[in-house]
């Protein structure tokens, strides 16, 4: 599953850098931070402007990325948005391409579970 990592500059997001994961104009993953401590989320909303949108499946998403966190023996935790929606955190990692992989995982295991609520 080919999915981009791009700059991102939402706002309300605190971060010397921001990108997101996405897919198809889905927003998987936001990942915040700086070299030596990226954190990943799983995204709530899209970005700021037009055409962008969050996976529509967050439970699936959220189950997903702590399964993978555990196999990565990463700390993650649940913490809720402004509008009280959940959202997982998982870090830090430190470096962008460490945050890849732990993304890259977490759409195998999506795809393997059959979670289909991303519009291809």
């Amino acid at each position: 599953m080919m999915f981009d990592i791009k700059r991102s500059e939402k706002n309300h997001i605190e971060g010397k850098e921001q990108f997101i994961a996405v897919l198809n104009n889905v927003v998987y993953f936001r990942i915040v931070g700086e070299e030596g401590d990226y954190v990943v989320m799983t995204a709530t909303a899209g970005e700021d402007y037009p055409g962008t949108n969050p996976f529509n499946d967050q439970d699936a998403l959220i189950s997903a990325a702590l399964n993978v966190a555990g196999e990565f023996d990463a700390r993650s935790s649940v913490k809720y948005d402004f509008h009280t929606r959940a959202y997982v955190t998982i870090g830090p990692c430190l470096y962008i391409s460490d945050a890849h992989r732990f993304v890259q995982k977490v759409f195998e295991r999506l795809q393997a579970d059959g979670s289909n609520s991303n519009p291809e």
